[in-house]
């Protein structure tokens, strides 16, 4: 092993990388993060202001009754329990909080006046949330007429004037769709699409154009997504790769867990089901998660038990 002797102007940059535990546990609809209990204050149901399972930036106001000093904090809540809050004064930079406190006009920044205070307000929370997706590229009828998923046209003497699109119903599944064709070079699972196998499902709208009986693995446009989003505070820059681990109890024993043993996103099964009448899907992909953008997506559909959940 060499060494190095340092001089009097030699600079050390030393840089201490950490990645910290983040774990939820979700029972009767109520997140739980990190283990920690529900505390109640002397002023407030909840100390941090906060429902369970949230962070609180800053940890501001802790024990203050809620609600109080909400708008113009001169003169209002309760002496010596007040909310604290940020506020800045309106010029020509045009900086405005983003969290505001009122919806008053009042204190809206497109009307106040130059010189005058613009409150924000505490505490700023966040939390894992949850949508369950089905048929994820399901569009709202336009104008309120035609199917869903339909082109909407207007025309005149039989020429197209204009093509409207209809409004996605999950629009966060639209916005991941280049992402996840992009990490397709990791792992084909990411892929909106599948390969073509000769069975499986047909991409809407793909019949008439691609030969017959073209089928894929999967099309995730018709499939049931389960779409978990991670706020970045929890995580920093990145989901550490091979870290996330996702475990589904009943009746208090665990009967499915998910891993990205890979490292490549991929989630798998990694228990195998101890009722011999379900098959054994072991090894099986269950879903990706998208390690930058803090995004998990499930949409293994298998049964994990044979058990009628309510």
């Amino acid at each position: 092993m060499s060494f190095k002797e340092f001089g009097p102007n030699d600079i050390i940059l030393n840089t201490m990388k950490t990645h910290p535990l983040s774990e939820f546990f979700i029972f009767d609809s109520v997140i739980y993060y990190n283990n920690e209990k529900h505390l109640s204050g002397t002023f407030s149901a909840n100390t941090k202001n906060v429902p369970p399972g949230f962070i609180s930036l800053y940890e501001y106001n802790i024990d203050k009754i809620s609600g109080s000093n909400v708008g113009d904090p001169v003169g209002s809540g309760t002496p010596g329990n007040n909310f604290i809050y940020p506020w800045i004064y309106k010029d020509s930079n045009r900086v405005a909080l983003r969290n505001s406190v009122s919806t008053g006009a009042s204190y809206q920044f497109s009307v106040d006046a130059v010189g005058d205070k613009l409150y924000g307000a505490y505490p700023l929370s966040a939390s894992i949330t949850r949508e369950l997706m089905g048929n994820a590229d399901t569009v709202a009828p336009a104008n309120g007429a035609g199917e869903q998923g339909s082109d909407f046209l207007t025309s005149s003497a039989g020429n197209i004037l204009k093509q409207w699109k209809a409004t996605p119903i999950y629009p966060h599944y639209w916005a991941l769709k280049n992402a996840l064709n992009y990490y397709g070079a990791q792992s084909k699972h990411y892929k909106v699409t599948g390969s073509w196998t000769g069975n499986g499902q047909v991409p809407r709208g793909h019949s008439i154009s691609l030969p017959e009986d073209t089928t894929y693995e999967w099309v995730k446009d018709q499939q049931i997504i389960n779409l978990i989003s991670i706020p970045e505070i929890f995580y920093g820059s990145k989901i550490k790769p091979g870290s996330l681990s996702l475990k589904w109890y009943f009746t208090g024993s665990l009967i499915g867990e998910l891993q990205d043993t890979k490292r490549n996103g991929e989630l798998i099964q990694v228990n195998t089901s101890s009722n011999p009448a379900l098959a054994d899907n072991s090894g099986s992909v269950a879903g990706v998660v998208l390690y930058n953008e803090g995004f998990i997506l499930l949409t293994g559909s298998w049964a994990l038990n044979a058990e009628a959940i309510p």
